[in-house]
């Protein structure tokens, strides 16, 4: 006998089959719901009813636990709630809950990626973004990724006061990662780390290095600008001065570059008198 596994059965089966096959529409009904209610979200979301869909999406994934949608629709509903609705409680929640119920899923570690980065943005929940952080940066299948997960460690650290972590983690992406494009930012933390211990002298040659090292990088007049407010700070004027003026059509903002000139002259000015 040649079995039918389509939405409707044969006749003439035995009754055991005649179960399987009903299973088996049952389960061809409620994919066709949970498609129905996937797409519902999605044409919500194009139409700008970001609640309609997060809703839907969530109805989804609370109704249709078994769907092959239901993973993706808590990570849109999670999304939608990050992106569009802001409310960090629930995207939170729901990312959470995207972790515990797909452990082994697609959108596991993006989840987590998203999840870490908003713990982040409250001080009390920044130490489980430097743990999730860890996780990634420990999963063998994300090891291209991990100088991007060390440096987001570092940077948490620093939010967190916690200097000398957040060295220690950027000089081993310096060690462990001598190729990578973030080397303009780290050495630019490391400056900034030793600032905010006032330790000022080492902060100028952590800066100077990135104009050394990467001289076309978007940091490197960056830091230069650092190493001459430094100098400003220390009462070296003319010094400040002459890095400012080097400075010129290569500062990202032009205007607060100009403001800096001018005001140093002025400064020095007034010292001659």
């Amino acid at each position: 006998m040649r079995l039918n596994f389509g939405c409707r059965p044969s006749s003439g089966t035995s009754t055991a089959v005649l179960l399987l096959l009903v299973l088996a529409v049952a389960g061809c009904d409620s994919h066709e719901e949970s498609r129905a209610l996937y797409r519902k979200g999605q044409a919500l979301w194009e139409a700008g009813q970001h609640h309609d869909a997060a809703r839907a999406y969530l109805t989804l994934a609370e109704a249709h636990a078994d769907s092959p949608f239901a993973e993706d629709s808590l990570f849109w509903a999670a999304n939608l709630y990050d992106y569009f609705l802001d409310d960090i409680e629930l995207a939170e929640r729901y990312y959470r809950q995207l972790l515990v119920r797909f452990p082994e899923g697609d959108r596991h570690f993006e989840a987590m990626e998203n999840l870490a980065r908003l713990y982040e943005l409250n001080d009390p929940s920044r130490y489980k973004a430097v743990l999730m952080y860890k996780k990634l940066h420990a999963t063998p299948a994300l090891a291209a990724r991990q100088d991007y997960f060390q440096f987001k460690i570092a940077q948490v650290y620093l939010e967190l006061g916690k200097l000398d972590q957040a060295r220690f983690e950027l000089r081993n992406i310096i060690a462990e990662h001598p190729h990578s494009p973030l080397l303009p930012e780290v050495y630019y933390l490391v400056g900034y780390s030793y600032y905010r211990e006032g330790r000022k002298p080492l902060a100028v040659v952590a800066f100077n290095q990135i104009g050394k090292d990467f001289p076309d990088a978007p940091m490197a007049p960056r830091g230069r600008f650092f190493v001459a407010d430094i100098l400003e700070e220390e009462g070296l004027l003319r010094e400040a001065l002459k890095v400012y003026e080097s400075l010129q059509g290569k500062y990202h903002n032009a205007a607060i570059l100009q403001k800096r000139i001018i005001t140093l002259k002025g400064r020095m000015g007034r010292s001659v008198r």
